[in-house]
């Protein structure tokens, strides 16, 4: 079987030189996978020659070498030359670990190839060696950035990537981001269109940096107060607000309708109890039991609706769905 057919392959602690020469057969191929524990970003930015659609680098791996020759579901594993190699159908997928980073850039090919997303993972302890490559992609169109799993202090490195300043989308998950570090993140990400936070903690001051976020979503951890929820001026936003009452999204409601300006399209809430969501509300409340196909594209459970007119005129819907979820919409 000849290399230069593979789709994707795994090479263990190979020598520069032999990686050069099993490089060059896979020039053109769409998935390239490597696994080389001295492999360097100034050693991986010397092939520039490389044009596939998807690449994986795996550097320091736990692997289990493949060393069976055998065809079977669309998997196919060589061996050529004392080189394991794995070829597997083509994904959509470019992940590219270094040290313990994690990079995945759906649909793309390293330095020729517009990067539509790029994930980071695990605790960024090699993070300048990440930055470094990732330099190599100035002047890119990036949709979507997702990190996941940060600690801040290495993570600050981070803040003036040219990539993020591009992205559409911003996801961010970390277990030890603090509320000090809110106001810095938002700051940076505030002009992207749409934010995605995983903390356990949330500053209500912080908010005041996030006001040009166009889609925030807030998940599992996040305590979201009433005195956040007025500040925001999202036209998307999404939370597991636990602390949240249907009194809190009725102080929201009365804000959106006597002072217009609000951008809101779409908030989706999980909250505490749902006593007092309609208290004093003008317009005329619907006993539902039917799913509604909302904005964003979810189908929804809803129960109860109620409809109102604002000061400017836009109608804006309140409903209830199942195990107390509220949308409000326009």
């Amino acid at each position: 079987m000849s290399l230069s057919k593979t789709t994707a392959f795994k090479l263990l602690d190979l020598p520069y030189v032999s990686l050069r020469k099993v490089f060059r057969k896979f020039r053109v191929q769409d998935i390239l996978t490597l696994s080389a524990s001295s492999l360097s970003v100034s050693r991986l930015l010397q092939l520039s020659n490389l044009n596939p659609t998807s690449l994986r680098i795996v550097c320091n791996p736990e692997y289990t070498v493949i060393t069976t020759n055998k065809e079977s579901d669309g998997h196919i594993y060589v061996q050529n030359e004392g080189i394991q190699v794995l070829a597997l159908p083509s994904p959509s997928m470019f992940e590219q670990v270094i040290g313990d980073h994690a990079v995945s850039v759906e649909k793309s090919a390293i330095f020729d190839v517009p990067i539509t997303a790029i994930t980071t993972s695990d605790h960024l302890s090699t993070t300048s060696a990440l930055v470094a490559l990732l330099r190599s992609y100035l002047g890119v169109s990036i949709q979507q950035l997702r990190i996941e799993n940060f600690n801040y202090q290495s993570f600050a490195e981070f803040l003036d990537w040219p990539l993020i300043s591009v992205a559409e989308s911003i996801e961010i998950e970390g277990e030890e981001v603090e509320d000090v570090h809110l106001p810095v993140l938002l700051r940076q990400f505030g002009a992207h269109q749409t934010v995605s936070l995983q903390f356990r903690c949330f500053d209500v001051l912080a908010v005041e940096s996030a006001l040009k976020i166009e889609k925030l979503t807030i998940k599992e951890h996040c305590w979201f107060t009433r005195e956040l929820l007025l500040a925001t001026n999202f036209s998307y936003l999404e939370a597991e607000c636990s602390l949240l009452t249907g009194l809190d999204i009725n102080a929201f409601v009365r804000q959106y309708i006597n002072e217009p300006g609000h951008d809101l399209k779409y908030l989706k809430m999980r909250i505490m109890n749902v006593d007092g969501l309609f208290d004093g509300l003008p317009g005329t409340r619907q006993h539902m039991n039917q799913k509604v196909l909302m904005s964003d594209g979810e189908t929804v459970h809803i129960f109860s609706l109620l409809e109102v007119i604002a000061e400017d005129g836009v109608k804006i819907s309140i409903a209830m769905g199942t195990e107390k979820m509220i949308y409000v919409f326009v």
